[in-house]
């Protein structure tokens, strides 16, 4: 049956022509409509789409396949109902190139495109914290240094060191931002204000803007100017719930006769001071008015009913706040002195601006010189490349612009400002923005919410009513609500708006809260189905219990009595045989409990264990096992041995490696090592090895001393030449190796690779990299998914975005929010500027701003605010059941009416805000149950003996077949050094791998031989250092490099999906050129011929997507071809195979020697070879190389690169021909994809 669409949905599938900003509550079928808005453009029969001609961005690449995934299905689909369509078919192909990515990943393609417009080294890449956190501090030490001097008043004949603080403003900024009890925080507050300001698109230039804003302010009413106005609105919204407040109670007053006559005057009084102080609108008005108030106090009133005792204790609150709060903290300080605070901010403004703007010119070169850079450089170096300094849209951005008929964003309510402006000028009034305000919880990582409620504001709703299809002559921007919930059942639905609507109408600006926000119910139910009640337990205490003194404070926690109580829950529901809605009985996968924070992970999966409950927390597990992973023996190990073989004077490192398998020292061995030389360990070791022929007691340690000495030579000696990744490649092919398997070589072997590209990075440099790596880095990335496998899944709130469980504890709602990771002494907000505290040279000492508080005072709002928004997140991961958790006062704290934003904004509790709105929403109470339960009543259940399952049978399995493996492997003997030449002879190579002297540049050996000139390599071929990389001491260890040269393991066992590379690109060139039918081409078109082609199966679906187009119609229409078809036989693929003597590919009379006769197989086929009907033989190699914009005007230049790097390849084509045909090829010729046109090689005589 065909799917129902909502109207919502309808719209915004069908309307086109104008911005479209979807705000899709959780549940609303967002991912199925912007599916099915694809693929209707992609099959409209009047004016059908090109999905090479969509840009669709998601936040993740689980997102990204997920959606490519879903497009492919409905593209397979459609091509099911209408099998002859060329355009659905052709959609399908281009579908594995299509843009469909994470921003982050679209970011780089412009860049790598147009690099050099950028202002980008052409092989930049992104650049992790371990390697850019020493990089940072270096260059932001050189210039605290630098500063320091810049600022310090000219020097004097008598002055001190200390003379260079005296009005030295840099100084004193230094001195406001360092923490009292550390040293180290200045560059960490100084970093973390650089990035926080390059997250937005004026970047440091807010800094320069709020000096001036500032010293403006500082010459009117502190209340007046952009820093002042939160505590303006503070104050706004205390005296606008306040007067609700007193109002409503002294009307109350009207009926209680005994409550006005105890409490009515001091209810008027306060009632009358409140409208004094909501009148009063200046700083120094509003002060004057607060040292006037004096509190009155309440008359006796006895037997208060509840309603009573909560107004009392909100009136409480109300006072306190104007006495403790607004008198003595908010508005006790002097005019003047604020004015003069601002003043010196603004100076501060100043000098940061400086030195900031000099950290980012001094960090940039840096970077640019390593050619690394990080995403926050790359949105920031692609607005300024898609925007011109007057704010225009670039040429470059014109060109994308042309590129896209459509922009998809998804998660619009992620985006910062600069990913906006990215957007704007890319996508202009075509851009579809799906999202939703209620659910932005990532403020953390720079996501800015204010963005998508912008939009909210600024573009009026869509008439669903009005016809849809096709763009509108009015292409304004509407915006579409989709609020109809397909996930949750109704008591669900109901308890979420009745909560989350209660709390978000107090948040008009950030949130925007509307009637078409409530989520709908449109879920459907089987007949007879009753949806549960949602459970809210609150947990209280009378007194508080001291527990057993011995108990250590895990056991406390382990037996948190609201852990407790969520188990016995669940255990409940698992015994009780509870069902969902489709009547299978709730299993432990089917559950998830949320937390806020991290902290209690541990004790919350104990606890459930505890209880006997399959219990799974995947970010524990990942964690856990990413420090086993960088902390581990394993990697110890092998960061041990690269130690070693950087230095191998490291006693420390050199004993680790010694105890290994290999050599097996014992650590009496060890003993005798350290006995035999003075010195380091190392010392020893070689003065034990060097007695090896002796026959004391001695000779079986000296021997493996020795071996295992002229074993690390070996390799120290490559350290000079090759990479760290070529060092851990070798490694991984010797079994001398420990731990050359698993996770812990992969991870190293694979960080050696990123730090590798752009640049030589031997040893030395990686060990000190990954050593700092170590130092900064809690845990690796081990690929858990944290997905519930048979078990109750403990996860974060936010981790749980995206996912849905049939049942979801919210846990912990009774603790109090954690407040954000903000400098304790400087402070930035968008809305408001900067606020920090300063410092007094005269007093020796910093003092708290008012313009510090006020910008804590904005910050701290927006968190809680984005508290609400997790709340919501959390409420709406349950489809049928909800429970929420907290432990509180078994008296309910007060309520307040929706839309009172000062009441909401003090809480500091999920709890108080579930509870409060509980109580305003007495209609909740048809869909759920609020139960009061004594911590005293919570009792550990039964253990579910039965609930635990059988998880680690396939573990135990694996573990024994590898145990199996490795002993098999330990009982082969060693070979001897003549068997190990022989076996690591090669026997075969590809003719595209053959290089000139090959096993010269692979070989490693010494030789008790004079080497003469004729084995020496010229300078050209020489390695690191201009030494000749051949002098090791084994050539059984040299030849086993030749085979180490064409593994493809860890290409494998690294691989993964990515959008395709340049080899890729190349390959799929190669199959087209050889499958082609050049007649069909020249008859029907390439893009004819390439569908036969994918039709026949000679190309699959994303070869033929990530074919070039253009350089295919470039080589039909070259030259060369025209040549092609003048041939009377054309062989494409031309396959041979010919045995080449070893011997020939060495200089070295030695290694030539020690080769004797024996050969290596090569095996190649010649792209293209053409016999014309005068005998002549042409031989053609297609390259897809890049080349620069040099070679493309001087062809010359590229024929003599590629002669350089491809002439073994091709000598080997011509002496394969020559061999076939009994005499050389005529001519020798490269076929330059990029160029479109042959180039004739000319190869020495042989």
């Amino acid at each position: 049956m065909a799917r129902q669409w909502t109207a919502a949905q309808l719209a915004a599938m069908n309307t086109r022509g104008r911005t479209l900003l979807v705000s899709a509550a959780a549940g609303s079928g967002k991912t199925a409509t912007l599916t099915e808005r694809i693929i209707r453009r992609l099959t409209d029969p009047e004016n059908p789409g090109d999905i090479s001609r969509m840009l669709i961005v998601t936040f993740t690449r689980a997102a990204a396949a997920e959606l490519r995934e879903r497009i492919s299905g409905a593209l397979n689909d459609a091509i099911a109902a209408h099998p002859d369509s060329r355009h659905l078919q052709e959609q399908l192909l281009r579908l594995g190139a299509a843009h469909i990515c994470t921003i982050d990943a679209f970011c780089m393609e412009p860049l790598r495109t147009h690099f050099a417009e950028a202002g980008l080294p052409a092989s930049f890449r992104i650049a992790d914290e371990a390697e850019l956190a020493p990089l940072c501090g270096r260059v932001m030490d050189d210039l605290i240094d630098t500063f320091y001097r810049k600022y310090a008043p000219e020097s004097r004949p008598g002055d001190t060191v200390f003379s260079m603080l005296e009005g030295n403003d840099f100084a004193d900024l230094c001195d406001a931002l360092t923490p009292a009890r550390r040293d180290d925080g200045l560059p960490d507050a100084l970093r973390g204000l650089y990035e926080k300001l390059l997250t937005y698109p004026d970047g440091l230039e807010q800094l320069k803007n709020e000096a001036a804003e500032l010293r403006a302010g500082s010459q009117t009413d502190f209340l007046c100017t952009r820093t002042g106005a939160p505590l303006r609105a503070h104050k706004d919204e205390f005296c606008s719930s306040a007067r609700a407040f007193y109002r409503e109670a002294l009307d109350s007053f009207a009926t209680d006769e005994k409550a006005a006559k105890a409490w009515g005057a001091a209810f008027a009084y306060e009632s009358d001071f409140i409208d004094r102080l909501s009148a009063a609108d200046s700083y120094a008005a509003i002060q004057t008015c607060l040292r006037s108030f004096e509190q009155v106090k309440l008359g006796a009133l006895r037997g208060q009913t509840p309603e009573q005792e909560a107004r009392k204790e909100r009136r409480t609150g109300y006072v306190d706040e104007i006495k403790k709060s607004l008198r003595d903290k908010w508005f006790s300080a002097d005019p003047e002195a604020v004015a003069a605070d601002m003043r010196r901010m603004a100076r501060m403004c100043e000098v940061l601006y400086d030195f900031l703007t000099a950290y980012d010119r001094e960090i940039t070169a840096e970077k640019h010189r390593r050619g690394i850079c990080d995403f926050t450089d790359n949105r920031r170096n692609l607005l300024r490349l898609l925007c011109n300094p007057d704010g225009s849209p670039s040429s470059v951005a014109a060109e994308y612009r042309e590129s896209f008929d459509e922009v998809y964003i998804d998660e619009y309510q992620d985006v910062d400002a600069v990913q906006d402006a990215i957007f704007r000028l890319i996508g202009g009034n075509r851009r579809f923005m799906v999202g939703d305000i209620k659910q932005s919880i990532y403020a953390f990582r720079g996501a800015d919410p204010s963005v998508f409620a912008g939009y909210r504001r600024a573009l009026p709703p869509l008439d669903l009513s009005a016809q849809t299809d096709g763009a509108s002559e009015d292409n304004g921007g509407r915006s579409i609500f989709m609020s109809d919930n397909f996930r949750c059942d109704e008591p669900v639905i109901r308890v979420t708006n009745g909560i989350c609507g209660h709390l978000f109408r107090a948040c008009p600006d950030s949130i925007g809260y509307r009637a078409e926000d409530d989520l709908g119910f449109s879920k459907r139910v089987p007949a007879g189905y009753v949806s549960p009640r949602v459970q809210i337990d609150l947990l209280y205490s009378e007194k508080e219990d001291a527990g057993d003194p011995d108990q250590t404070e895990a056991d406390k926690a382990a037996r948190d009595p609201e852990f407790t109580h969520i188990a016995n829950r669940i255990a409940e529901l698992l015994r009780g045989g509870a069902c969902l809605a489709d009547g299978s009985p709730v299993r432990p996968g089917d559950i998830a409990v949320l937390l806020r924070s991290k902290t209690h992970f541990r004790e919350l999966t104990a606890a459930l264990a505890a209880a006997g409950i399959p219990v799974g927390c995947g970010e524990l597990e990942e964690a856990d096992a990413g420090q086993d992973l960088l902390h581990g023996a394993d990697m110890c190990y092998l960061v041990n041995l690269l130690r070693v073989l950087d230095n191998p004077d490291r006693d420390v490192p050199l004993a680790e490696v010694l105890r290994a398998p290999y050599p097996g020292f014992s650590l009496e061995d060890l003993m005798t090592v350290r006995a035999a030389g003075a010195g380091s360990l190392y010392g020893g070791l070689c003065a034990l090895a060097s007695t090896a022929d002796g026959t004391g007691t001695e000779a079986e340690p000296a021997r493996r001393a020795a071996d295992f000495v002229r074993w690390l030579e070996g390799y120290r000696t490559l350290c000079f030449t090759l990479p760290a990744e070529g060092i851990l490649r070798l490694l991984r092919q010797d079994g001398h190796v420990a731990a050359r398997t698993g996770q812990a070589f992969l991870y190293l072997y694979d960080t050696a690779r990123t730090v590798r590209t752009g640049s030589f990075t031997g040893v030395y440099d990686f060990i000190r990299y990954f050593e700092r790596k170590l130092e900064t880095t809690v845990s690796a990335p081990v690929g858990n998914d944290g997905k519930s496998g048979g078990y109750v899944s403990v996860m974060s709130i936010h981790k749980s975005k995206g996912l849905e469980f049939p049942v979801v504890f919210v846990a912990q709602c009774g603790a109090r929010t954690a407040g954000g990771h903000r400098s304790p002494d400087m402070v930035f907000d968008p809305t408001c500027g900067l606020g920090m505290k300063l410092f007094s040279r005269a007093d020796h000492r910093k003092y708290t701003t008012l313009p510090f508080r006020t910008v804590s005072l904005a910050v701290a709002r927006h968190e809680r605010e984005d508290d609400m928004r997790v709340l919501y997140v959390a409420m709406t991961r349950a489809r049928e059941r909800l429970y929420i958790t907290g432990t509180g006062r078994q008296t309910l704290p007060p309520s307040f009416p929706a839309g009172d934003r000062y009441a909401a904004l003090s809480c500091g509790r999920y709890m108080d805000w579930v509870t409060a709105a509980w109580q305003a929403h007495p209609e909740l109470a048809a869909y759920g149950d609020l139960n009061l339960l004594p911590v005293a009543s919570i009792l550990p259940c039964e253990p579910l003996s039965h609930a635990v399952a059988d998880t680690d049978t396939a573990d135990e399995r694996t573990r024994a077949t590898c145990a199996y493996y490795r002993r098999l492997a330990e009982s082969l003997p060693t070979p001897t050094p003549v068997e190990a030449l022989l076996r690591s002879l090669p026997t075969k190579v590809p003719a595209s791998r053959m290089v000139a002297d090959m096993v010269d540049k692979c070989v490693y050996f010494s030789s008790d031989l004079p080497v003469g000139d004729e084995g020496k390599l010229p300078d050209s071929e020489r390695g690191f250092g201009g030494c000749d990389p051949r002098t090791t001491d084994a050539v059984r260890e040299s030849i086993r490099l030749l085979r180490a040269a064409g593994t493809d393991e860890f290409e494998l066992l690294l691989a993964e999906s990515r959008k395709p590379t340049a080899a890729e690109r190349g390959t799929a060139m190669h199959l087209f050129l050889q499958f082609c039918d050049y007649d069909r081409v020249c008859a029907d078109g390439a893009d004819a011929e390439l569908a036969r082609l994918q039709d026949a199966g000679y190309l699959n679906a994303r070869t033929a997507a990530i074919l070039d187009r253009d350089a295919i119609r470039r080589f039909f229409a070259s030259r060369f071809f025209a040549e092609v078809r003048r041939a009377s036989v054309v062989r494409r693929e031309f396959r041979f195979a010919r045995f080449v003597p070893l011997a020939s590919l060495t200089r070295e009379p030695t290694l030539r020697e020690a080769l004797g006769d024996r050969t290596l197989y090569v095996q190649g086929s010649v792209d293209l070879l053409c016999e014309y009907p005068d005998g002549r033989i042409t031989v053609a190699d297609y390259k897809t190389d890049r080349i620069s914009r040099a070679e493309r005007d001087d062809p010359t230049l590229l024929a003599a690169r590629l002669t350089d790097e491809y002439g073994s390849q091709l000598e080997q084509y011509a002496a394969a021909v020559r061999e076939i045909y009994g005499r050389a090829p005529d001519r020798i010729l490269i076929y330059s994809v990029p160029l479109g046109e042959a180039l004739e090689i000319h190869l020495p005589p042989v």
